[in-house]
């Protein structure tokens, strides 16, 4: 899909360039690789100026659609090849709901209501959201003629709120909030935020796994590394890691394996491919 991406792109020459997070995650891999290849000291005369080149060299505005892009991503794309924007919207709203106008680029929102459709919050009481806070939070209503017509005002189930810019800042889905014993909601990605390293959940390929046992001499095959969270597999990490130019908080601390493939019938993932953290929970 990057090839031919970027064969249509070359003979087009775009101005706008809209396409989904996995896309755009695999961009900013391939600009990296070409960041660390030895002797690329002088990146903004030489490398950058390639990387534009491959997307035909007027590219002006990217987008992403179909799924959240890491902020990481998005960041990144904006430094070195113009601002991505993004937006928010839903399915049964027609994927209308809110756009970042590129003069008001903010990484922390999916920009302002358009003007299709009207955006109202409602408290949700049980996480603590309410429209009487300081900033207004509650959840996501949609009104408008972008809305199926037989949900009339739509719930979407996100929780949200308003900055001083009348800019929308998603916090959550309200099915991701854990309710704990005492009857109080957390939200799991707020806490993974506060990690000082990253952790990685892995489903190995085989052919891979079986080539780094017989590297790392382990005699019972594939199958002991599996369960050896200490040894081969995160060292392959971190020398990946180093070698693509990762700073050191951003190298993983911690791995577990798993041999069962994360899909929408075992409830980890969702039919998008979205992680389903309730399920991974119970697991």
């Amino acid at each position: 899909m990057i090839t031919t991406t970027a064969i249509i792109a070359l003979e087009l020459k775009p101005t706008v360039l809209v396409s989904v997070p996995a896309v755009w995650e695999n961009v900013k891999k391939g600009i990296m690789d070409q960041i660390c290849i030895p002797g690329t000291a002088v990146l903004d005369a030489v490398v950058f100026k390639k990387i534009k080149a491959t997307t035909g060299g007027r590219l002006k505005i990217s987008m992403s659609g179909g799924g959240p892009v890491a902020k990481e991503t998005q960041h990144f794309i904006s430094m070195a090849l113009c601002p991505m924007t993004i937006g928010y919207g839903l399915t049964e709203t027609s994927a209308m709901g809110a756009l970042m106008n590129p003069a008001e680029w903010n990484i922390n929102s999916p920009g302002t209501a358009l003007t299709s459709v009207e955006i109202k919050l409602v408290d949700f009481p049980d996480a603590g959201y309410f429209t009487t806070n300081e900033p207004e939070q509650g959840e996501i209503l949609f009104r408008g003629d972008v809305v199926a017509t037989h949900h009339g005002c739509f719930k979407t189930g996100d929780t949200s709120e308003w900055n001083k810019n009348g800019h929308l800042r998603i916090i959550n889905r309200k099915k991701n909030l854990v309710k704990t014993s005492n009857g109080e909601y957390i939200a799991p990605k707020k806490l993974e935020s506060n990690k000082t390293k990253p952790v990685a959940l892995i489903i190995p390929f085989e052919g891979p796994l079986r080539k780094l046992a017989a590297e790392a001499g382990v005699e019972s095959g594939p199958e002991e590394l599996l369960h050896d969270d200490k040894a081969a597999v995160p060292r392959e990490l971190i020398a990946a890691g180093r070698q693509s130019c990762l700073a050191g908080i951003e190298l993983v601390e911690g791995v577990v394996l798993t041999e069962e493939e994360w899909t929408p019938q075992n409830n980890l993932v969702t039919s998008p491919q979205k992680l389903n953290c309730r399920g991974i929970l119970e697991k």
